[in-house]
């Protein structure tokens, strides 16, 4: 979740300038931020998304398909209103939302998602990213398996230690008894 409020917060660093300056919702600043946001990405499969307070599509990343379309209907297969639910998040002060939906340019299914959005009231834009959880699965998992092994790597070592320091004890305490009687 830090990850996505950085992020968010790069690219809302990055248009500030234009929106300070811009004087309402059709200013020509809005279109160059919009431009520079469609350009930004990040990671493997990171980019931004916007929507207007009607849940219309303003930009989703590179992509050009469905723009000026309504998604206030569109749920995911959870029946995840996630788009007015973004827009809702943004409004608020920032948000976070977890839903289903197909990766950029890789067919229809939805893979689960969480995603954070703020709201540019000047332009009536609500402005988001997210990342796909099972990646992120996927990598605790990895990470999640390689602690085991070094956690059980360390227990053999540690009691392989304790194991020899045992010997050494048990050898002091009868060879001892046995050189100082002599």
């Amino acid at each position: 979740k830090t990850e996505l409020r950085h992020s968010l917060d790069v690219a809302n660093s990055l248009i500030k300038p234009l929106y300070d300056a811009a004087n309402g919702n059709d200013a020509p600043e809005k279109t160059e931020a919009i431009a520079l946001l469609k350009r930004l990405k990040y990671g493997k499969d990171g980019y931004y998304f916007g929507y207007d307070g009607n849940s219309v599509r303003v930009f989703s990343g590179s992509d050009t398909a469905k723009i000026g379309d309504s998604f206030q209907g569109y749920k995911d297969v959870n029946g995840v209103y996630l788009i007015n639910d973004l827009v809702k998040q943004g409004k608020a002060g920032g948000g976070f939302v977890t839903y289903h939906f197909p990766r950029q340019g890789q067919g229809d299914t939805a893979y689960p998602k969480l995603s954070y959005a703020i709201w540019l009231e000047k332009w009536n834009l609500m402005i988001g990213t997210g990342f796909y959880i099972d990646n992120i699965d996927a990598a605790v998992g990895s990470a999640r398996a390689l602690s085991e092994s070094y956690i059980h790597s360390t227990l053999m070592i540690v009691f392989g230690v304790a194991l020899v320091l045992l010997l050494a004890i048990a050898l002091i305490v009868f060879i001892l008894p046995n050189f100082t009687t002599s």
